[in-house]
């Protein structure tokens, strides 16, 4: 009995210590919330929008470390003028954000730049990885960025794209 009594108090004395290791990192608490909010209208020149240089394909960050809240922009994401609808979907793999965009039943014969409206919440104050893919960039470079939040909570990255439609 009193041998069952000592080996329990070890284990016990065991466990307590290996728990106490303050060194380790944050680790997400929950799963991140992604949200799709809006778009602007399309950009093209016929529509009057000038001054701006819509070869840059840009992602702006903003981040509220007291929310959590991590709010995009994907500044001049190229879609058909006149779909029914764009989409995104949100997938998270370990450090990396990909955000993958799509329309649906764009029936005009020509393609437009928008501005299109994220946030993600519940999103830890550290480095993540951001991937977009884009359903007209072709062989075209992918958007791809590291944004530390730890370090930066507002920021910008671009490619310039100089073909159609972002030329």
């Amino acid at each position: 009995m009193k041998t069952n009594f000592l080996l329990l108090s070890f284990m016990l004395v065991l466990l307590i210590g290996t728990s106490c290791d303050d060194k380790q990192e944050p680790t997400q608490t929950g799963s991140p919330e992604p949200n799709y909010v809006s778009h602007s209208e399309c950009k093209n020149k016929k529509s009057g929008s000038t001054g701006e240089d819509k070869s840059q394909d840009c992602i702006t960050y903003s981040y509220q470390a007291d929310a959590k809240m991590l709010t995009l922009t994907h500044k001049n994401a190229a879609f058909n003028c006149c779909p029914d609808s764009i989409t995104v979907d949100f997938s998270f793999i370990g450090d990396t954000i990909i955000l993958s965009e799509a329309e649906t039943n764009g029936d005009c014969d020509c393609l437009c730049v928008f501005d299109l409206n994220f946030t993600i919440g519940n999103l830890e104050k550290k480095a993540w990885i951001i991937k977009v893919i884009e359903p007209y960039i072709g062989d075209g470079e992918v958007l791809l960025a590291t944004m530390d939040l730890s370090n930066e909570i507002n920021g910008e990255f671009c490619i310039t794209r100089n073909y159609y439609p972002w030329e």
